[in-house]
């Protein structure tokens, strides 16, 4: 069946015209077994009487494209010889057939491939459009007539391919997670844990950690709880925290056992905290910045100097000049390194949140009052002998 419906698609292209399934029947005693199948032409049957003379119609009406096309093709399953046979094939059209520079833009023959997509994901992860990833497509095929689809339908599975990654939200993943693992493991659940045992250290409490149903030995999980003032921390046998990064279930059940109600702060990685960023070395990026720089100007010397032979000699011997010297001065700061990796000293180019810029408009002074005209000559004139005086009328 496969066969039959790929060579009716392949001759329909080459025709010019759409194909679209009419039925398809499944047998009863098989399951998933095709019994009869119908192809027909896209312009096959007519548009409803009720659309084409509805006098309320607000938009414009869309170009028609059903003439009553008579074509098909049929395949039906027969018993006797067990095999597939055409039992219907009518070739005649009602419409004229799409020209041969405009069937490769016919949908039914339109279909992007997990190549192309793969492609195009991995392209865009180095910071390449998706358009100018199908114009490289395009060209390394031959011409838009043979790459099978167009750029709006490239956009339309890579968005459909980030839909199937995002079904859910993050909030009900991560439930799901939750969910999964007590399903696997019932003693992750915290509601499911006692303590059963206690034992004390001085300073250090060592409680044992058991399922209320379980009662087997090697179920049980020992959890440390060093009581220090400037640095209290918990630690459990199932190392879970120390593999993962994860706080398993053992150590809230501590917690919750001696009330505590904050999480202390060696229970959290530091790449989870908001100071994740001090102590951040740009060591890596300052270099990639000179290499950025150092290969654009380089690459336009080498340009250059290709131009003549006597150009090329000239760099060429500059470079075996100054390949010595590099190496010696990596050699040396390595050195440097090492020597001072006992006293680092913290780097003060670090990368840090950005400054808040302040709002347009002119600024604000707080709690200042307006000062009147009146105010303020009287304020310039504090003693009566400094007043001017009314001159006379008669002067």
């Amino acid at each position: 069946m496969e066969e039959a419906e790929s060579f009716y698609y392949a001759y329909a292209k080459v025709m010019g015209f759409g194909v679209r399934q009419n039925y398809k029947r499944l047998s009863t005693i098989t399951p998933g077994k095709i019994t009869s199948l119908r192809l027909v032409c896209s312009a096959q049957g007519q548009r409803d009487v009720e659309r084409m003379t509805n006098k309320k119609r607000v938009r414009r009406q869309k170009k028609e494209t059903r003439f009553n096309c008579p074509c098909l093709f049929k395949v039906r399953y027969l018993n006797n010889i067990d095999a597939y046979v055409v039992v219907g094939f009518i070739t005649h059209h009602t419409h004229p057939l799409a020209q041969a520079h405009k069937r490769c833009l016919l949908t039914p023959h339109r279909s992007v491939q997990d190549s192309h997509v793969a492609l195009t994901t991995s392209m865009q992860r180095v910071y390449v459009k998706p358009c100018h990833t199908y114009e490289y497509i395009v060209n390394r095929s031959g011409g838009f007539q043979q790459v099978g689809f167009t750029i709006k339908d490239l956009y339309n599975k890579l968005d459909s391919k980030c839909r199937e990654i995002l079904l859910e939200s993050d909030a009900e993943v991560a439930l799901a997670y939750m969910r999964g693992i007590v399903f696997i493991d019932s003693v992750f659940e915290l509601g499911d844990l006692i303590i059963s045992r206690t034992f004390r250290f001085g300073s250090c409490c060592v409680y044992v950690s058991s399922s209320y149903n379980d009662e087997e030995p090697h179920n049980k999980y020992m959890t440390s709880y060093y009581q220090d003032k400037d640095n209290p921390r918990i630690e459990c046998s199932c190392k879970l925290f120390e593999c993962e990064g994860i706080t398993c279930c053992h150590i809230f059940n501590v917690m919750k056992h001696e009330r505590i109600n904050k999480i202390f702060s060696s229970l959290v990685l530091k790449r989870w905290r908001k100071s994740a960023k001090v102590d951040m070395q740009t060591s890596f990026s300052i270099e990639f910045a000179r290499y950025g720089d150092l290969n654009c100007f380089g690459s336009k010397l080498c340009y250059l100097a290709s131009k003549t032979k006597e150009g090329t000699d000239i760099l060429n011997k500059e470079f075996m000049r100054l390949e010595p010297i590099l190496s010696d001065l990596l050699k040396q700061e390595k050195e440097n390194e090492n020597e001072n990796t006992a006293t680092p000293e913290k780097c003060t180019n670090i990368i840090k949140d950005p400054i808040k810029v302040k709002t347009k408009g002119t600024e604000k002074s707080p709690n200042i009052k307006k000062i009147s005209t009146m105010q303020l000559v009287q304020g310039l004139w504090t003693h009566k002998d400094d007043m001017p005086t009314k001159k006379s009328s008669t002067e």
